[in-house]
C-alpha cells in the first residue's frame, strides 16, 4: 500500500531514481480478529510526516487494516529512501538491549520430547503435510492443522540447532535457514532495477520458525486448547541491511522470552498457553532483523469449561 501511495505523490520522479527504498521498522498492535481467507482487507494510509537526515529521506505512516467495520490492526512504521552508499554502510543491528534484563527462568517442559537436533528440508515438508511422525518422531502422529507456510512464500529449508533450554531466558533457542536463490520470484517484483528480497518475507520465515517450533514442542496434542486472539498484543520489525540478488543462506535465531501455562483447578489439563518469542535474521554473519514479541495464545473455550462444569 505504501509503495502505490509513494508512486502516486510523485517519488519516483521527485528523486530520479537516484534513491532506493528500504523498510526500517514498524510494530503493529491487533485489536480484533485477523482477516480470513475469504474476506475483503479494507487499508487506510496516513502519512504522518516526512525527514531529511543528509540525502536521506524519512516517512512516517500509519496503516490501518479492516474488515468491514472491524478494526484488525494498526500498523505504525518507519521506511526511506536513500542513496545506495548508505544502505552499504549499514553494519546492522545491536541486539544487546532486548537481552540485557533477561534472566533465566523456571526450565519448560515440552508435552512431548523430542531428541533431534536438526531437521532436513523433508522433515519440514513432512510438517507440511500433517505427517509429524515422521519429522519428530510416533509420539506426534499427524494432524490436520494448518502447516508451515503457503507455498509461494516458503522461508524455511532446515534447523541446523535445537538447545530446548537455550537463549538468554533459558527457555529455548531455535535455529533455522532458508537458502535465498536468484531464481526466488520475489527478485522479480521487488524492486524493478533493484532487487532485494521483501521485509514480508524475511519476518515470514521468523513466523515459519515459531510455527515449527510449536509442533516441535507438541503444543498440537492439547486439543482441548484453540487459538485464541492476543488481544492489543503489539509486536515489532526492525530492518538495518538488505537480503540482495545472490545464491546465499539466510538465517533466523529465534530465542523464547516467556511462556505462561494456566491449569484447570486442581488438575494438570491446560487451560492456556502463552508464549512469546525474539527471531533475530542473520545475513553474512550479521544480525539485519529483528522479530520482536512475535507470539501465539492457545486457550480452552469457556463453553467446553461450563458444560463439563454442568455435567
Amino acid at each position: 500500500a505504501m509503495i502505490v501511495a509513494f508512486t502516486l505523490i510523485g517519488c519516483d520522479k521527485l528523486f530520479k531514481g537516484e534513491l532506493k527504498y528500504r523498510a526500517i521498522d514498524s510494530t503493529t498492535t491487533i485489536h480484533s480478529v485477523m482477516p480470513k481467507a475469504g474476506e475483503i482487507l479494507r487499508g487506510r494510509v496516513s502519512i504522518e510526516g516526512f525527514t531529511k537526515v543528509g540525502k536521506n529521506i524519512l516517512i512516517r505512516y500509519v496503516f490501518d487494516g479492516y474488515v468491514e467495520n472491524r478494526h484488525c490492526f494498526t500498523l505504525t512504521a518507519t521506511s526511506g529512501f536513500f542513496p545506495q552508499e548508505e544502505i552499504a554502510k549499514s553494519k546492522g543491528l545491536s541486539t544487546t538491549k532486548l537481552f540485557a534484563k533477561a534472566s533465566v527462568q523456571t526450565p519448560f517442559s515440552p508435552f512431548l520430547h523430542c531428541d533431534k537436533t536438526q531437521f532436513s528440508d523433508e522433515d519440514l515438508k513432512a510438517v507440511q503435510k500433517g505427517n509429524l511422525a515422521s519429522c519428530f518422531g510416533p509420539d506426534w502422529g499427524n494432524t490436520a492443522a494448518p502447516g508451515l507456510y503457503a507455498e509461494k512464500a516458503k522461508m524455511l529449508d532446515r534447523i541446523i540447532q535445537v538447545l530446548p533450554k537455550g537463549g538468554a531466558w533459558g527457555l529455548g533457542q531455535m535455529i533455522g535457514e532458508v537458502d535465498v536463490k536468484k531464481s526466488h520470484w520475489a527478485f522479480q517484483a521487488h524492486f524493478k532495477n533493484d532487487p532485494v528480497l521483501p521485509g514480508t518475507l524475511i519476518v515470514e520465515g521468523a513466523e515459519q520458525l515459531v510455527r515449527f517450533y510449536l509442533y516441535y514442542i507438541g503444543l498440537h496434542t492439547q486439543t482441548q486448547l484453540q487459538p485464541e486472539l492476543l488481544n492489543n498484543h503489539s509486536y515489532s520489525a526492525k530492518f538495518r541491511g538488505e537480503v540482495l540478488y545472490a545464491d546465499e543462506k539466510l538465517q533466523y535465531r529465534m530465542t523464547v522470552k516467556s511462556i505462561s501455562i494456566e491449569y484447570e483447578d486442581q488438575t494438570q489439563n491446560v487451560s492456556d498457553f502463552q508464549i512469546l518469542f525474539i527471531v533475530e535474521t542473520l545475513y553474512r554473519d550479521r544480525v539485519i532483523g529483528v522479530s520482536d514479541n512475535l507470539g501465539a495464545r492457545f486457550s480452552r473455550p469457556v463453553s467446553m469449561h461450563s458444560k463439563e462444569l454442568i455435567q
